[in-house]
């Protein structure tokens, strides 16, 4: 009975090798919070994986960060997704066309960043929108 064993919601695996644990952790099965054990361990020998990941010298996966956090995205293409929703707004179209194209460059320069979505945003609404009052300007000094 040599190996680890974790459980999740009240149901207990393994045994495992420390390879294969460390696939289950690389994979996102074990997270930081699930209890791991060795068998012939007393019960103060069960850790939480937090414990265990810095055991194993692996990171766990949090991928799933990406979707609720801003993780690993720049700060310009947040930026810019914000003020081409707030295009609507005369003179904060500038704005987030200048942004927006200061984004572009951004995530050029650093291809690990994440968020062209909402540069792409940020052009889609605040580029019509400076076309719009810009003309509306022109047309308003020419009377």
């Amino acid at each position: 009975m040599d190996g680890w064993y974790y459980e999740i919601e009240g149901e207990r695996s393994g045994p495992f090798k420390l390879e294969q644990m460390k696939q289950l952790v690389a994979v996102g099965r074990i997270r930081r919070d699930t209890r791991v054990w060795q068998p012939g361990a007393d019960a103060s020998a069960h850790t939480h994986a937090g414990d265990f990941v810095a055991e194993l010298a692996t990171k766990p996966n949090d991928d799933y960060l990406v979707h609720l956090v801003p993780v690993g995205r720049s700060g310009w293409a947040i930026a810019a997704g914000y003020l081409g929703l707030f295009s609507l707004i005369p003179v904060v179209n500038y704005a987030g066309l200048a942004v927006s194209i200061i984004a572009a460059r951004d995530l050029r320069r650093h291809p690990d960043k994440r968020g062209w979505g909402r540069v792409i945003t940020g052009f889609a609404i605040s580029v019509p929108m400076t076309i719009l009052y810009t003309l509306a300007i022109v047309m308003s000094l020419r009377h």
